[in-house]
């Protein structure tokens, strides 16, 4: 993963989101592309826009955004990390997907505390790249930590599986972790065997789906011990997972670690 990508945005997220790309553009070797995304302004189109309203715009926005990057171009600056900053202007799913087309990985924020859940969902349905979803929580992520594989034998958890192996060579160890729900057309020795043919041994589990699948895969990675949770995200369509629940969303919602998520 040598193109790393940002999402820069002043949310209680930030901090841990910065530190995360910088652990992995650190362990990977690779450029960190921070994205600045601001809203478009709406005033009325009927009439003329008041300085006052001009003014609180500037105020509310712009000079926040100047202060954020101010800061955190400073920290860059005092790292060895190769870097460079790029401003947008409108919807932050929107203009990250347009900036991520030469990008490895999306580094975004998740859980309950995030700005807006939902611009993570757009990034992991309609985007070529896998996301790294930080939760507002996450301490820290140290690249060379266990991860964990949340297999299930479907096409979206192989796309985070081929996603994910520049980060699994680096991993102390890798763990394939399948819930006991129901017999999968690949099993979890399918995986392990692919991840051989490139060099990469993994260890198989089988948990049961105690109390839900979500708290199982959670535990399970608290257990082990890993920096993140490499999974297939929204494998139902979004509006049955909004209706009906899903682990992906329960996940992205709750969960004090990093998810690797790919569609």
């Amino acid at each position: 993963m040598k193109n790393i990508l940002l999402h820069v945005q002043d949310d209680p997220g930030m901090e841990a989101r910065f530190q995360t790309a910088l652990s992995l553009a650190r362990d990977q070797g690779g450029h960190l592309t921070c994205l600045q995304v601001t809203p478009t302004p709406y005033f009325p189109a009927d009439g003329p826009v008041s300085p006052e309203t001009f003014n609180l715009f500037v105020d509310s926005v712009e000079v926040p955004a100047r202060e954020l990057r101010a800061a955190l171009e400073a920290r860059l600056n005092s790292d060895m990390v190769s870097w460079d900053w790029r401003t947008r202007n409108g919807n932050s799913a929107i203009e990250i997907l347009r900036e991520a087309l030469l990008a490895d990985v999306i580094v975004a924020a998740t859980g309950d505390e995030a700005p807006d859940i939902s611009a993570v969902g757009a990034l992991v349905v309609h985007g070529h790249v896998p996301i790294l979803a930080v939760p507002v929580t996450a301490s820290q992520f140290d690249p060379g930590d266990p991860i964990m594989i949340a297999w299930n034998g479907t096409a979206e958890s192989a796309n985070s599986v081929r996603h994910s192996l520049a980060m699994m060579r680096a991993a102390a160890s890798v763990h394939i972790v399948t819930i006991a729900e129901e017999r999968l057309d690949f099993p979890p020795t399918d995986v392990a065997a692919y991840l051989s043919r490139h060099g990469i041994h993994a260890e198989i589990h089988e948990r049961p789906a105690e109390p839900s699948v979500a708290e199982a895969l959670t535990a399970s990675a608290r257990e082990l011990g890993v920096s993140c949770i490499v999974m297939g995200g929204y494998g139902h369509s979004r509006y049955r997972e909004r209706m009906f629940g899903g682990v992906t969303r329960t996940l992205l919602l709750d969960c004090p670690i990093p998810l690797l998520l790919s569609h």
